[in-house]
């Protein structure tokens, strides 16, 4: 029996799971009534705002890892330890029960009770330095953050050239001075003796 293949004209609809995909959803019927859905994942380009954060978001990453290359070996080890001296504890809970009702063959009281200590000790250790590393990364990330932020904004020069803060970088040596109108001015009056030394 031949079956006829009517199509419908695709629909376009987001996906779910992300911001950047979209569903081509086209529907077709057989001759028998029953409609088909195939779907096809088409990926959307980003726009310039979007592939700018993302940019930077990479070069903080980038320049966290350069700063602290063992951080994140650290924190799996950290994580590794506290998994591993969990189940070890768990595994003691039993290994109590059975030692206290005095079940043929279990271990001392005393050794039972020296090894949930231990293992306790270790949870509680490994879990405090994953939390110290875990916050110096943020606080870490956070500056990072704010100094490409700064590096993004634009500043205009003394001959009217516009420029990114950023590329002054390795060329000169801005000072950038926040407040009123009048403590800015206070402050570049303040400075003037020493204009010439800062512009060698």
């Amino acid at each position: 029996m031949t079956h006829m293949m009517l199509f419908q004209p695709a629909r376009l609809q987001r996906c779910q799971c992300c911001t950047i995909k979209w569903q081509v959803v086209a529907p077709h019927k057989h001759s028998s009534g029953t409609t088909v859905h195939r779907r096809a994942v088409v990926t959307a380009a980003m726009t310039p705002q979007e592939e700018l954060r993302k940019l930077e978001t990479d070069r903080i990453n980038l320049r966290s890892e350069a700063e602290a290359p063992f951080r994140p070996l650290r924190l799996v080890l950290y994580g590794f330890s506290v998994a591993s001296a969990g189940v070890a504890f768990l595994i003691s809970i039993p290994q109590l029960i059975g030692a206290t009702a005095g079940a043929p063959g279990a271990l001392q009281t005393d050794a039972v009770l020296q090894n949930i200590g231990i293992n306790l000790g270790a949870v509680a250790l490994f879990a405090w330095l994953f939390s110290q590393d875990w916050k110096a990364r943020e606080k870490q990330m956070a500056r990072l953050a704010r100094e490409e932020a700064l590096a993004a904004l634009t500043l205009q020069l003394g001959n009217g050239k516009r420029v990114r803060l950023g590329d002054l970088q390795g060329a000169s040596r801005p000072v950038i001075v926040a407040g009123t109108q009048q403590q800015v001015s206070d402050a570049l009056a303040a400075a003037e003796p020493y204009k010439e030394q800062l512009q060698r």
